[in-house]
């Protein structure tokens, strides 16, 4: 009754009801964070602690990331990065050097949990996500199910993954299959 009456408040994701109802178990469950603000962020050489400043944080360094309440920031590449906030959050504005450039229709995030998320995306993703060598608060472009994502850890078992919007359906039915035997 509960989850009829935030659903009638809380607009969903086209992916939410689907994930919602396949991939709900105890050791896996994976969820759309649907209509997040998400940005990249360049800047040129030099340019960094302006990016800092628009951004109102520390950047984090390449394949690591940075989490402030409900924001996070990705660094992706050399000057390169994105900002993923709640909806609401004030639009960024770029400078002469700095660029922004809103990506929230292009990337749709999923939230990953649950003791067998890890073995979930070592299904589908060649990158070690070991504890070992993809602790909490790292960060890296690669490939899920041959779908190109960024992907974080962003707590023990807790994974974010953001798929360009035009593979999330697929991606989604990929982790429903590929949670099968984790729920």
């Amino acid at each position: 009754m509960a989850t009829e009456a935030l659903r009638r408040r809380t607009p969903l994701g086209p992916l939410a009801e689907e994930l919602e109802q396949a991939c709900a178990g105890e050791r896996f469950s994976c969820r759309e964070d649907a209509f997040r603000n998400l940005a990249e962020v360049r800047c040129a050489a030099g340019a960094e602690p302006e990016a800092a400043a628009i951004l109102e944080r520390e950047l984090p360094r390449i394949g690591s990331l940075a989490i402030t309440g409900d924001a996070l920031v990705l660094g992706l590449g050399p000057g390169w990065w994105m900002s993923d906030s709640p909806a609401g959050t004030p639009t960024l504005a770029g400078s002469a050097t700095v660029s922004i450039v809103d990506v929230s229709a292009q990337r749709t995030p999923l939230i990953l949990t649950g003791s067998a998320a890890r073995d979930v995306i070592s299904h589908g993703c060649s990158l070690d996500v070991h504890p070992e060598h993809f602790g909490v608060g790292a960060a890296a472009q690669t490939l899920l199910a041959k779908a190109g994502v960024a992907l974080a850890r962003t707590d023990v078992d807790q994974y974010r993954v953001w798929v360009r919007a035009s593979f999330a359906r697929y991606l989604a039915t990929w982790l429903i299959d590929a949670s099968l035997e984790y729920r």
